[in-house]
């Protein structure tokens, strides 16, 4: 996917409207799945904002989520709803239940990848670790819910009790504590093999 910092360069007010677009489509998308816009005016707005977004992927192939990765821009609903390109309310339930999914799994990952990457970066505050590990649970658990309302067959992520172990653990120390540096390596170990373990559920699905 080529870079779009040369085609801004020259055009700064598209960098902005590239970014306007991504902020309000993410910002109406959060709203909608929070039950704060009526469907009707979702659907209005989303239609709108999918038709600018269309002029301009028509004109650059791929450019919002160049865009995104450019200038580091995390709007996952927002490239979700460009790439379906209609708004949720004209989806097939098939289709949304789908789309979904694969947003809480793409969500996942990213929750995994940053609590790796914090710990190999030598964080072992709490009040760093424990919120990207307590983030990490609760996505988790949204995954495991939906499994099992939407398919007989359940998910249960592997290794998944030691992290709830350590997400109870660091709860209960104060946010000015740090985990030793044994226990920031366990907690690096037991959070990559839970990781690990998911990648192969997920290529098991395929």
């Amino acid at each position: 996917m080529a870079s779009t910092a040369f085609l801004l360069k020259d055009d700064p007010s598209q960098a902005a409207d590239l970014y306007s677009l991504l902020y309000a489509l993410e910002y109406l998308e959060r709203g909608y799945i929070g039950g704060y816009s009526p469907s009707d005016e979702y659907e209005t707005e989303c239609k709108s904002l999918l038709s600018l977004c269309k002029v301009l992927n028509e004109a650059t192939p791929d450019i919002f989520v160049s865009f995104s990765k450019e200038f580091s821009f995390h709007c996952p609903l927002a490239l979700n709803r460009i790439k379906v390109g209609q708004p949720a309310t004209l989806e097939r339930p098939k289709d949304q239940k789908e789309n979904n999914q694969k947003l809480m799994i793409f969500e996942l990952s990213e929750h995994f990848i940053t609590l790796i990457d914090a710990l190999k970066l030598g964080s072992i505050a709490v009040d760093e670790l424990y919120p990207l590990l307590h983030s990490l649970i609760l996505s988790i658990s949204s995954i495991e819910s939906s499994h099992e309302k939407n398919s007989n067959e359940a998910f249960t992520l592997k290794s998944v009790d030691k992290l709830q172990k350590w997400d109870k653990r660091l709860e209960g120390m104060g946010a000015h504590e740090e985990l030793s540096s044994n226990d920031a390596r366990q907690l690096s170990m037991d959070t990559e093999a839970a990781y690990t373990f998911f990648k192969t559920f997920l290529r098991q699905q395929q």
